[in-house]
């Protein structure tokens, strides 16, 4: 049996290594965070805190394994494999977002930005944020997050 290749080397059979993360942070000392994981699996977990030191709240929930390997494949097709891994601010104090694609512990893509967003960039974080609202419909309600 073929292995049907995804980007960023994964494979049908590594797939389920996958974490797609989105984190939105503020450099404030006292703010918290939000941050939505998408796994290869499916399983989709939102975590979020209010200032820096409170333990984060967590929600779970999973959508079907196809769908989130269409959620890469629209990375993908968003360039952000061309993307620079910092896009940085020009103030002191900014709102950061920083999306990471994973295998395993293994870092294989990561983009921060620190500035006003390009239109892909915009697209993929819609999309993530898409996704976990059908696992999560908190995500889109504003009944979990404060920056997503």
């Amino acid at each position: 049996m073929t292995q049907n290749p995804f980007p960023f080397g994964f494979t049908k059979d590594t797939f389920a290594d996958l974490e797609i993360s989105f984190l939105v942070a503020s450099t404030k000392a006292v703010a918290g965070f939000d941050e939505i994981v998408i796994r290869g699996g499916g399983e989709v977990e939102l975590r979020a805190a209010f200032k820096r030191d409170d333990p984060p709240q967590v929600r779970n929930g999973a959508v079907d394994r196809l769908i989130v390997a269409r959620l890469l494949q629209l990375l993908v097709a968003e360039g952000i494999e061309g993307w620079d891994e910092v896009y940085p601010s020009a103030e002191r104090e900014y709102v950061g977002k920083l999306l990471t694609i994973r295998r395993k512990e293994e870092t294989v893509k990561q983009v921060s930005m620190c500035q006003k967003e390009f239109a892909e960039f915009s697209r993929a974080y819609g999309a993530i944020k898409l996704v976990a609202s059908l696992a999560c419909p908190e995500v889109v309600t504003g009944e979990f997050f404060n920056r997503i």
